[in-house]
Order: C-alpha cells, then structure tokens, then sequence
C-alpha cells in the first residue's frame, strides 16, 4: 500500500456508545489518495475496544488503520500527543471518538485547497453541535468569510474558530510546534487551540463554506465537563497566550495585551469563584494595568464576603448576558 497522504488520528476513551460513528465517519472517505486512521484507546473502562475491534475488522479500499491501546490509562493531552507522533501523512486530520464526519468528502476538498495553496497550513470547515444530554442538534452559524484568508491574531482575538474535527493541517507544522513546545521547557498546554495558534502564527488558514462533521457536547467532556475543569482549561488557554507574547517574534503587544485583558475579564469570576488567589492577582494587575476600576473594585468586594463574592460573579453573569443580546 502507497504511503497515505493524509493521517486521522482518533484518541478515545471511554466512547463505547459513540467509536463506531466516529469510525465510520472516516472509513466513508471519499479519496484519491491514501489514508491512514490511528485509533489510540486511552485503556478504556468499558466496551470500546471491543466495539473498535469489530468495526476495524474488515478490510478498507486505501485507508490502512493502526489501532493502539494503552496498558494504563495516560490521560487525554498525553494521548493526543502520543497519537500525533505516530502520523506519517503528509497532512493530518484528526476526530476524536465521541466526534464523527458527516460529509465523505471532508478530506479530498480540503487536501485540494493544501495541495494548490502552499501559503495555506490549515484548512478548517464549519459543524454542527448535537448536545447528548437533550439530543438536540445546533446548526452552524456560517457568518465568516470564506472568500478571504485567515491568520494568527484572527485566532487569536476570535474572529475565527476552528473545531478540531473540522481540521486538516499539514503535518510538517505540526512536527515544528513540538519542536517549539519542548524548547519552551514543554510549559504549552498542547491543547488543540495552543497547536492551532502556531500553525496560524507560520502559515494562513482558510475556512471552507460547507459543514463536515458533528461535535458531540458530553456532560463529562474536558471542555463541558464540572466547572472546576472547565476553570483548569481556561488557565491553560490563558497561559499559552502568554507563553506565546514572551517566545513567538515580531508579535503586535498590544493585540495580545488587549486579548489578555479581554480574557481576564471573561475568566477572572471563575477565579473568584475557586478562590485561586494566584489568577486573581494576575487578572487585577491586567485590571490595574487598563484602569478597569470596575472590575478592581469587584475583587476587593469579593474578599469581604462569599454573599459579596456571588453578587460580583451574577453581575459579571448579567453583563455578558446583555453583550450577547446585542450582538
């Protein structure tokens, strides 16, 4: 079999309900060219790796499947880097195994627009959200400009977003950043969004206008799971922003201050909230540093009293409420 162009990596854990879509999604691929799945099973509690093997059973036209399983369970970042060092494509693609492609031709659009476009690191497309608890499906909000190119302080303040099933990003950027991850002591998170930003910080990105695939919200998932490990991820995104304003050259100062401060004032009520005294004087400073006397004001109150404290955090609740609403 030729080399495959593109590898999908798929860490699972714990999917026994959701591996066999997310599986299917990839083997209905449309392609001419080679791909290579590596399913990575984080030694899973219940049936995954029963359901994966019979799903991998039969043999697939030009898509070869490599399928690990650890021994003991590693965690998610550890697995998805492991995962992502086993790639030999050219391009690399990657759905988690509560995720799962809807269109069977994701990957040959997207290696088209890579294959004519060498300014281009990372082609992403639009998804819609299905929420497993109400099983009700969100459709994409398509408002972005898919005629135009996009780069690294577009992610960086927002503008876009990028799902990480929708991706497909060439492989050679991903092998850099891991080479800038361990030269920064490994203190990046590895988290999707941090890879993303380095690939958008070296090449642009271009967002298709067709939805590929479905993102599965789970109640017990990193990024909506219990609140206190949604605060652990936004720590992580805060500081990556970070780490990158000290390490990445020629950067603009004061897009980053800005996205800081615009972070600190989305994040600092959750640090109120855990009492996590090192992220409230790091947010207080940036409020110092923005004459945000507002927000100043709200942390002193916030030591007097948990009544206090909660009358700060719904107020903080009740303004982003408002933000949203006239948008």
């Amino acid at each position: 079999m030729k080399a495959p162009t593109v590898s999908v990596i798929m860490i699972t854990y714990g999917h026994e309900n959701y591996i066999k879509e997310a599986i299917e999604g990839v083997l209905m691929q449309e392609c001419c060219f080679e791909i290579e799945l590596i399913i990575v099973n984080d030694c899973s509690p219940d049936k995954t790796d029963a359901i994966v093997q019979k799903s991998i059973k039969r043999t697939h036209k030009g898509i070869q499947i490599k399928y690990f399983k650890h021994k003991k369970n590693i965690g998610a970042i550890p697995n998805f880097i492991w995962a992502l060092e086993k790639c030999s494509g050219k391009y690399t693609a990657i759905c988690e195994g509560d995720d799962y492609w809807t269109d069977p031709f994701k990957l040959q659009k997207q290696a088209d627009v890579l294959d004519g476009n060498k300014e281009i690191g990372l082609v992403t497309t639009f998804r819609s959200n299905y929420t497993q608890s109400t099983r009700v499906f969100t459709p994409p909000s398509t408002d972005i400009n898919t005629l135009k190119n996009y780069g690294f302080y577009d992610l960086l303040t927002g503008k876009i977003q990028i799902a990480t099933l929708t991706a497909l990003f060439r492989t050679t950027l991903i092998q850099d950043y891991f080479k800038f991850y361990k030269d920064t002591g490994k203190k990046l998170s590895c988290l999707d969004y941090c890879i993303f930003l380095y690939i958008a910080y070296h090449s642009e990105i271009k967002v298709l206008n067709c939805n590929t695939g479905v993102y599965r919200i789970l109640g017990n998932s990193l990024s909506h799971g219990l609140p206190i490990r949604k605060w652990e991820l936004k720590k992580k995104y805060f500081n990556d922003v970070q780490i990158y304003k000290k390490k990445l050259p020629k950067i603009d100062e004061n897009i980053f201050k800005k996205t800081e401060y615009d972070r600190a004032k989305g994040f600092y009520t959750m640090a109120l909230n855990y009492n996590d005294e090192n992220y409230i004087k790091i947010f207080n400073n940036i409020f110092m540093e923005n004459n945000d006397s507002m927000r100043i004001i709200a942390i002193n109150l916030s030591k007097k009293s948990k009544l206090l404290k909660n009358m700060v955090i719904l107020f903080e609740k009740y303004l982003i409420f408002i933000k949203n609403k006239l948008k």
